[in-house]
């Protein structure tokens, strides 16, 4: 490996180190931010947050990019920080157009919800610009890029109907009804599918550049 290998390597490590604890940060400030608040017990904190979006993606990100901080994986893993990378920026189109204008954060300050929701999102498509090789991003990895948000919506919907809670008011039938949460849903599908072909085209035309 030249120096050039060994400077790019050790700026994605370290890169990805800065991406993995922002997303444990995403997981204990919400945490920290419903612990006490409104007699919340950290275990109904912890059960309340699990709910959320942000923060499950948050503890993905932990987890994801502190396996390629630490070298675990013996090829870059393409396709899984794509699929994370899509999630969040569905996550941060639905804060900015669905949702930021709800009273509800969590019990985080404005700022800090704010800072969750747009700033893991600019810095994880960066990320992604810069390091991840676009080779392998094709259109028969649709399917995939498309996964996290459809498991997020079976569980939070599963989730809502047994316990009478739901992650986000635009999930929620008896705020507006089944109709217009249908809606919602299938409008978040269609910006999730035209996200993830975005990303695909990104990976075609900086293929053919390189080539």
């Amino acid at each position: 490996m030249n120096d050039d290998q060994d400077i790019a390597q050790t700026s994605v490590r370290i890169t990805a180190a800065a991406l993995s604890i922002f997303g444990l940060y995403v997981v204990i400030s919400h945490i920290a931010a419903l612990t006490g608040h409104e007699g919340h017990t950290l275990l109904d904190a912890i059960a309340e947050v699990s709910r959320n979006f942000a923060v499950l993606l948050g503890l993905l990100s932990f987890f994801l990019f502190g396996a390629i901080t630490f070298g675990v994986y013996s090829a870059f893993p393409v396709h899984e920080v794509t699929a994370v990378t899509i999630a969040v920026s569905l996550m941060g189109f639905s804060y900015h157009f669905l949702y930021s204008d709800l009273s509800e954060t969590h019990g985080l300050p404005i700022w800090q919800d704010e800072l969750i929701h747009t700033g893991l999102t600019l810095f994880l498509l960066i990320w992604w610009v810069i390091f991840v090789p676009k080779a392998d991003i094709q259109f028969v990895y649709l399917p995939i890029y498309l996964l996290l948000p459809l498991l997020y919506s079976i569980y939070a919907f599963g989730r809502g109907h047994v316990e009478g809670i739901y992650a986000y008011e635009f999930m929620d039938p008896r705020i507006d009804g089944g109709v217009t949460v249908f809606l919602n849903m299938i409008f978040l599908t269609c910006v999730n599918i035209v996200i993830s072909i975005g990303f695909i085209l990104l990976g075609v035309f900086a293929n053919s550049r390189s080539g």
